[in-house]
């Protein structure tokens, strides 16, 4: 089996980069954003991977056309606030999973019934991107924001965004507060994060898969940061999941050091803890890295040795330790390709970092999956048998270049190679390939109207 995809996107998009220095009533922006990505699939899908036939959901063999479509309005409202409001459509032409084709395959609860909801990762149609009011200095040195909004902090790892789909993964209707003085600066928000239904327009604070919030405090001195955070995680107000019951509840410390010539290093560790139906949460997720800057040589080199690893539900207890990746990022920590998520992992990875000018990066690293605990199938059909734990091992190479200013390239490829990891239906999956490549333009228009 083989999986090929490129990509081929052109993004519109307008930085949100409005000074507050310059608070005039007639500093507003047409925002938005443009984007055509190609994806050609061999032999797997999101969510399947290696299984044909009467088992197999969707096509193994796609050729899809991604869309994404975002325009609004940004500027200031008097001295002290900023309105922002973009609406978003995202579509995918010749997707075998598009909701006219598989509307089951993204449903979360009940597959054929109505109590339900979807998070769709490549179709929203007319959706609210954001629609927030920000207020300056509410008290010394804050800001609040209001509605929905994108919240992430520090590495993405905790919290990010999840802008890699054609939706999006993680987006907020929240309050949020943002406090920073001289090297100390904190977040906290709480509120609900949205579904991804291409049939239905959720207006803000509507239609959520979790309620919760969290918090983000982080101490910097010179090269170091010391990190403290904290989340909660409940079920939000959509269908199914309103009706579940669980409370779960994060709380970490992470360090990071940062330099441009010398040792880097970073290790964070989260305790996962609450309740679930009724059984007692005890997970957790640890990140290590060491490695060594070269400054003093042509495109800077960072060499860095990376290990992650997150606990699995040992089925011989009453707890439950399967850790939840709480509200991060994915592809950019546990491969390019998606295969596998910050839960029941085992990562070691070697990567090589490349900056050969300010705004160009290139990475190259090497990961070795493994799943401490037997898990619920990777990708819906892929399977650890009983006493094995290896997954397989990826190869990744990613490349970000500016052309001019505002124009930017974006080259990735990825090789997975499965070792004993088998498909449900009892056979041997085969290497599995993927690439991508995207071209973004940036701009911003300003409006002297208002």
């Amino acid at each position: 089996m083989r999986f090929v995809r490129a990509d081929i996107s052109l993004l519109v998009l307008s930085l949100l980069n409005a000074s507050f220095a310059q608070n005039r009533s007639s500093d507003w922006s047409a925002d938005g954003s443009l984007r055509y990505r190609l994806e050609k699939y061999e032999g797997y899908n999101a969510r399947n991977y290696g299984v044909q036939g009467s088992d197999a959901l969707g096509g193994l063999d796609d050729a899809v056309l991604l869309q994404r479509l975002i325009l609004g309005l940004s500027g200031h409202v008097g001295h002290r606030m900023m309105l922002a409001v973009h609406l978003q459509d995202s579509r995918a032409f010749g997707w075998s999973l598009r909701n006219s084709q598989e509307p089951e395959a993204f449903r979360m609860g009940d597959k054929s019934g109505k109590n339900f909801y979807i998070m769709n990762p490549q179709e929203e149609f007319f959706e609210f991107h954001d629609a927030y009011l920000q207020i300056l200095n509410p008290f010394p040195h804050a800001v609040l924001t209001f509605g929905r909004q994108k919240i992430f902090c520090a590495d993405y790892r905790i919290f990010g965004p999840g802008d890699w789909g054609n939706t999006g993964r993680w987006t907020w209707d929240a309050l949020r507060i943002h406090w920073q003085r001289n090297n100390l600066s904190a977040d906290a928000w709480a509120g609900g994060t949205k579904t991804h239904d291409p049939q239905k327009i959720s207006f803000p604070f509507f239609q959520t898969e979790f309620f919760g919030g969290g918090f983000y405090g982080s101490y910097k001195i010179k090269a170091t940061s010391v990190d403290l955070f904290a989340a909660v995680k409940k079920p939000g107000s959509a269908e199914y999941i309103k009706n579940q019951s669980f409370a779960r509840y994060w709380s970490g410390l992470r360090l990071d050091h940062s330099a441009s010539q010398g040792a880097v290093y970073e290790v964070s560790y989260t305790k996962g803890f609450g309740d679930q139906a009724h059984k007692t949460i005890n997970s957790y997720g640890l990140f290590a890295k060491a490695g060594w800057s070269i400054g003093s040589l042509a495109w800077r080199p960072v060499i860095s040795a990376r290990y992650s690893y997150a606990s699995g539900d040992d089925p011989r207890t009453k707890a439950l330790e399967s850790f939840d990746p709480v509200y991060g990022a994915g592809d950019k920590y546990y491969g390019w390709m998606n295969l596998v998520q910050w839960s029941n992992l085992d990562d070691r990875e070697i990567m090589l970092e490349l900056f050969p000018n300010a705004d160009a990066r290139i990475e190259i690293k090497f990961n070795r999956f493994s799943a401490p605990h037997y898990a619920t199938p990777v990708n819906g059909t892929l399977v650890i048998p009983s006493g094995k734990s290896r997954l397989g091992d990826e190869m990744d190479i990613f490349a970000r270049y500016p052309i001019f200013k505002s124009l930017y390239c974006t080259l990735a490829f990825g090789w997975f190679i499965p070792h004993e990891a088998r498909l449900i239906n009892g056979g041997i999956p085969t290497q599995a390939l993927w690439g991508a490549w995207q071209m973004e333009y940036r701009f911003s228009r300003r409006l002297n109207c208002f």
